[in-house]
């Protein structure tokens, strides 16, 4: 079943926004990816993706995000 995922990042300006993107989508739209939109929001970055399971998102937060993260040296990675 599809699933929505919202997050705001209060302290992600858009250019660390694009270096992350970058990082974790270099091997192109992840399996389970139906649509991801970012908007400012604050002086931060908001996150709004959906995805065709919970699942899928989770691979993809751990396999992605995360490494990128601490390639990045992002608290929280």
């Amino acid at each position: 079943m599809p699933v929505v995922v919202t997050a705001d990042f209060p302290n992600v300006n858009s250019d660390l926004y694009v270096k992350t993107h970058t990082g974790v989508m270099s091997a192109g739209r992840p399996y389970g990816m139906i649509a991801h939109c970012c908007q400012e929001k604050g002086g931060g970055i908001s996150v709004i993706d959906i995805w065709e399971s919970k699942e899928a998102f989770d691979a993809f937060v751990e396999e992605k995000v995360v490494p990128t993260l601490q390639e990045l040296g992002i608290e929280g990675g």
